[in-house]
């Protein structure tokens, strides 16, 4: 029922999820602890209480259970949590899931599911006009969720996206902004991600990649700081597996299993030990057997062929799990982790589903969306209760 990577769609990323999924994108595991009246607590079990699926949005995540059943938690300002309330949850709630639901993506304020293996598409929460564009698609494979626009790629190898920004508008067509419209000179796509404003694509044959949107800070990757209207080559860049972005940065993970990002800086959220921008890939420091990258608005984090993390960037909300506020230019080792097979994060906040079906959160908790029923700041990994 799973595919591949799921890009980073988090923060408005969005997102990305990883592990068997290509970009943005997420991966969660839950381990549900139900405290019995004597304080004793046992861990539930049996396939509604493990994850098979993680996706996060700006303050909000979703699991995918293995029985086909799908529960959210954090914030609901705009009903991303499809309870058709709009309560903020600091532990999952049940929502009459899609039926066939094979796969989830989540971006900003909206989630959505592929349903029949992309036949379909269900989405709830976020913007009405990014929502109801997104129902009306099928035959899709992949899902790439911002807070302001989205994009989608098809089975067939192409690429369309919508809503207000230069990612969306790449044709020059304001027409874009309401519904899906083709992103040009894109065939055999293998992969996409997007960032804040800004958007890749990862091509089937050699593994190049190219980028459009906003370049301000160097997210685009073609060595300037230039607005690109259509998809622009990121140059001496070849075989790249998958791909993730953040709010103005963007990652991939090589065939040599290394890790390169280029970007916004400000926070060390390249990983190459500086703060300084780059405006073309770099190779992130002290980073091997990389298997796939996971964005957040300011953070990177790693997953390893070994199930272990790494971590990098901003450390406000103690997403960094080294008991500081301190941000990070280089890749940290997550302690306490290990069988991780999905990564996703979110606004600052970091989410693992490992391979028993838990999944742990930790980072920024204010609306719940660590999952343990808390809404205070999470510096170590947390059982999501279901």
């Amino acid at each position: 029922m799973r595919r591949l990577v799921k890009w980073t769609i988090g923060a408005h990323p969005g997102a990305a999820a990883l592990g068997a999924r290509p970009l943005a994108v997420a991966v969660l595991s839950v381990a549900l602890v139900s405290g019995a009246a004597a304080g004793c607590k046992k861990r539930q079990k049996g396939p509604g209480f493990q994850a098979d699926d993680l996706a996060l949005g700006a303050a909000h995540a979703c699991a995918l259970m293995k029985d086909g059943s799908v529960r959210c938690w954090g914030k609901n300002d705009a009903g991303q949590l499809g309870d058709k309330a709009r309560e903020n949850r600091a532990r999952p709630v049940l929502l009459e899931a899609p039926s066939h639901a094979s796969e989830l993506f989540a971006g900003g304020a909206a989630t959505c599911a592929t349903l029949d293996d992309g036949a379909n598409v269900s989405c709830w929460g976020g913007a009405d006009s990014l929502v109801a564009a997104a129902n009306a698609l099928h035959d899709v494979a992949q899902l790439a969720i911002a807070p302001t626009f989205a994009c989608a790629r098809f089975k067939a190898g192409t690429v369309s996206c919508w809503g207000s920004s230069p990612a969306a508008a790449s044709a020059g067509d304001p027409a874009s902004e309401r519904a899906p419209a083709p992103i040009p000179n894109l065939d055999a796509v293998h992969a996409i991600a997007v960032g804040e404003h800004h958007a890749c694509a990862v091509l089937k044959e050699d593994g190049s990649v190219r980028c459009w949107g906003k370049n301000e800070s160097g997210q685009l990757g073609d060595g300037t700081t230039v607005d690109r209207e259509v998809p622009t080559a990121v140059p001496n860049l070849r075989g790249v597996i998958q791909i993730a972005a953040g709010g103005a940065h963007t990652c991939v993970t090589l065939i040599d299993r290394t890790a390169s990002c280029w970007g916004e800086n400000r926070f060390g959220q390249l990983g190459d030990g500086t703060r300084i921008d780059r405006h073309a890939p770099t190779p992130v420091s002290r980073l091997e057997a990389v298997r796939a990258v996971a964005l957040g608005d300011g953070h990177s984090c790693a997953r390893l062929y070994d199930g272990t993390l790494r971590c990098w960037g901003k450390n406000d909300a103690g997403q960094q799990n080294d008991g500081t506020h301190t941000d990070r230019e280089v890749p940290g080792m997550i302690s306490g982790l290990f069988d991780v097979q999905q990564l996703a994060l979110g606004n600052g906040t970091v989410c693992a589903r490992l391979a028993d079906g838990a999944v742990r959160c930790w980072g920024r908790n204010e609306y719940g969306q660590a999952g343990d029923g808390t809404r205070e700041e999470r510096p170590v990994p947390v059982t999501v209760r279901w």
